[in-house]
């Protein structure tokens, strides 16, 4: 009787290989592109559903997808499509999301679902940034072509935000500008440690003080005016502007996590500004002879730097969007600066990032808007 053959762990490997199931492979691409759903996953048995989840009841799968990549190119995502597994992940302002659909009771009469829910979880970033865009695209699957909604929601009406009130003893009492001075000193605090999560906490805490969607208007007021004016906190002021001019990479250009956290600096520092800039714009409190210093129109002041980032848009489209916004504010407050920028070919600069407007529409305003005002200054 002969022995039985040897089955060796390589050959149960190539087994295992050649009868795996092959799906189609993941395309990188802008959400301006095609998601083509062809089947769905059913939910599996007990499997237990994230609250940013939607139910869209008698509408087909690949309907819900259109509509997914729509309002994910409105807020300027871009994202990665697996259509075998009708599963895509969505990346905005360095928030990474997954969007998945499921399929519930399929009618194999027909190619429409009975039930699909869509579904879509965080995976890293900001959970701020995940909500505010979660909404718009959960809102988006439930609208069928007549724009209707088509939803099924059992989830009980959210109660009305309970504010707690300090009572009036003099153990409860707070200086309102002691509070403001310690919030910022804590910031300033973080960007002057070594370590590059404080530095990015730091950051990523001046962006929310200076938001008025995050904060009062006392506190973005507070912030803004340290971001400008620097006052008694010296290391925030010039921390925004290196950012914005570069100086920081060379710093940590031989670092493992550069690419990332250099990225997320960037982003968090244009995006201070911007608030900064904005606020003090809508409350009049910034005048035109503010952006007169070689700080902001010198060589390697921070008009070049801004023109050069928007005119670099097909790399970093997102710092792009941001700059333009800083940009249209400082050109719209002060007639100096837009007599400036003419001088440096501003038009010029801008439209070198041109190729890419089309794939993010935002910034395509933002653009089209910079270059009609530079234009209208000649």
């Amino acid at each position: 009787m002969k022995r039985p053959c040897n089955i060796t762990l390589a050959s149960l490997l190539t087994v295992e290989e050649e009868n795996e199931p092959k799906y189609t492979k993941k395309r990188r691409m802008t959400i301006g592109n095609k998601w083509e759903v062809k089947d769905l996953p059913e939910m599996p048995y007990l499997y237990l559903k994230e609250k940013t989840s939607v139910v869209v009841l008698n509408d087909g799968a690949q309907n819900i997808a259109n509509r997914i990549v729509k309002a994910a190119k409105d807020i300027n995502c871009i994202g990665e499509y697996d259509d075998g597994k009708a599963k895509a992940t969505l990346t905005v302002e360095d928030t990474e999301m997954t969007v998945q659909l499921f399929k519930v009771n399929s009618d194999k009469n027909d190619k429409l679902f009975s039930c699909i829910i869509v579904e879509l979880c965080r995976s890293n970033g900001s959970p701020i940034v995940f909500h505010r865009s979660a909404r718009q695209i959960l809102s988006a699957c439930t609208l069928n072509k007549g724009g209707h909604k088509n939803i099924k929601n059992n989830s009980p009406v959210p109660q009305s935000t309970i504010k707690m009130k300090l009572g009036h003893g003099s153990k409860f009492r707070i200086n309102e500008s002691d509070l403001f001075h310690r919030t910022v000193e804590t910031v300033d605090t973080l960007l002057k440690k070594d370590r590059i999560d404080a530095n990015l906490l730091g950051m990523e805490s001046l962006q929310l003080i200076t938001n008025t969607n995050c904060s009062s208007d006392a506190t973005v007021a507070f912030a803004s005016n340290v971001v400008m004016n620097g006052c008694h906190f010296m290391d925030i002021k010039p921390k925004v502007i290196e950012l914005i001019l570069n100086q920081f990479k060379n710093d940590v250009e031989d670092d493992v996590t550069e690419p990332t956290y250099y990225r997320k600096m960037r982003v968090s520092g244009l995006s201070v500004l911007w608030n900064a800039l904005n606020f003090r714009s809508k409350n009049n409190s910034i005048n035109e002879e503010y952006f007169q210093g070689d700080e902001w129109t010198g060589e390697e002041g921070l008009i070049l730097a801004l023109l050069k980032e928007v005119g670099n848009a097909m790399d970093s489209p997102q710092e792009a969007f941001l700059a333009g916004k800083c940009l249209l504010i400082i050109l719209k407050t002060s007639a100096y600066i837009r007599s400036t920028a003419s001088q440096m070919e501003a038009s010029s600069i801008v439209s070198q990032g041109s190729s890419s407007w089309d794939s993010y529409l935002l910034l395509k305003t933002v653009a089209l808007e910079l270059l009609t005002l530079l234009e209208d200054t000649k």
